[in-house]
């Protein structure tokens, strides 16, 4: 995986800013990652609903374009 360490795109993590919390109920969505420079890549993470698993994504890589597939 690969994030941007930097002032533009400070990356956080940690439960309920990258990843669900423990107990949440979740349920799988798959998305498309999309990285300046980089091949879309797929992701499948565990989430409450589709705003939260793009909300997740978002914090992991800030300057990507999320889309959620379902």
């Amino acid at each position: 995986m690969h994030w941007v360490d930097d002032e533009i795109g400070k990356t956080q993590h940690g439960e309920g800013i990258s990843r669900a919390p423990a107990g949440a109920k979740t349920k799988m969505f798959l998305l498309i990652i999309r990285q300046p420079n980089n091949a879309p890549m797929k992701l499948s993470i565990k989430a409450e609903s589709k705003t939260k698993a793009k909300k997740y994504a978002v914090a992991r890589w800030p300057l990507a374009e999320v889309e959620v597939v379902n």
